[in-house]
């Protein structure tokens, strides 16, 4: 897609101001939309939801296979300043460090839905038990100003027999928050003065002459920040 502009952010700016009122993009018909209408996912047989008392981020799904449940929470927040994937990633893995057993596993790339993501999975012993293993991944989706944060976890044992679940789930993920305003900026912006093109990704980065970094657009404001 290109777009043409004399300045950047003049032109940005309008369009900023026009996407604010528009709806955000529906879900498809059978799938699970939140109640904020942030994300929607389509729930394979025997999911349900399982929300947690005060939790306003988002929304946790949960199945049992043979006795042992298999958890689905998706969480949903602004992303900070040129923030990526890695760091939503370590904020997400903190508090397992402290856990005995914890092991680190690895990063690699991935996709939720139709953008790209990156998944980590690492493990902790449940309950301190050495013999009973929690296995855990998470995937990391930043997209139109939004971290969306999958994070998947069961026995270690049990893993196979969600696989196919969780990939359909996972395939059919749709991040809505911030898509209203953020869809109409992304793409080239060609400069007419033959300066440096700008490039708006759908995952909050931008790329300008030698400049890239994050993006974000608030407010009528289009901000951009390098590094």
């Amino acid at each position: 897609m290109q777009r043409f502009i004399v300045v950047v952010l003049v032109v940005a700016v309008a369009l900023i101001a026009a996407a604010t009122g528009r709806a955000e993009s529906k879900c498809p018909k059978n799938d699970y939309e939140d109640t904020q209408h942030r994300f929607c996912i389509h729930l394979e047989s025997g999911w349900q939801l399982a929300p947690l008392p005060g939790d306003t981020s988002g929304m946790v799904f949960k199945k049992t296979v043979d006795g042992s449940p298999g958890v689905l929470r998706v969480s949903v927040r602004p992303s900070k300043a040129s923030e990526g994937a890695k760091q939503a990633l370590d904020d997400e893995e903190a508090g397992a460090k402290d856990e005995l057993g914890y092991k680190r596993g690895t990063d690699v790339p991935d996709s939720v839905g139709s953008m790209a993501a990156t998944k980590r999975t690492f493990s902790v012993f449940a309950n301190g038990d050495k013999d009973v293993v929690r296995a855990i991944e998470v995937y990391a989706l930043p997209a139109f100003g939004f971290v969306h944060v999958l994070h998947f976890e069961t026995v270690e044992k049990r893993r196979g027999s969600f696989t196919r679940d969780l990939d359909r789930m996972l395939a059919s993920y749709v991040p809505l928050a911030g898509k209203g305003t953020y869809a109409t900026l992304v793409g080239t912006w060609i400069n007419m003065s033959h300066g440096p093109d700008l490039v708006l990704n759908e995952d909050a980065t931008f790329k300008l002459g030698p400049l890239q970094g994050g993006y974000g657009a608030d407010g009528g404001l289009l901000r951009l920040c390098p590094g």
